[in-house]
């Protein structure tokens, strides 16, 4: 799957996690004296991480939210 794919709406096969994140930011901070530099792989992997942890609590709002409206 190319960037291209991923930045049309297609959703990837594995979803960054935050635990995946936080496995690459400690890993890469081990190797660099403790610093995660702005821009690197790690900090848009903990980006992506938020993204879809927002997003998926976002679907589910709106899924109690519209069960909420079909009980009235």
């Amino acid at each position: 799957m190319d960037k291209g794919d991923q930045r049309s709406g297609a959703q990837p096969k594995n979803p960054m996690t935050e635990e995946d994140a936080a496995r690459i930011q400690s890993a890469y901070a081990k190797q660099h004296g403790g610093k995660v530099d702005k821009g690197s792989f790690p900090a848009r992997a903990q980006a992506a991480a938020a993204r879809n942890e927002n997003k998926s609590k976002e679907e589910g709002s709106e899924q109690s939210g519209e069960e909420t409206r079909n009980t009235r």
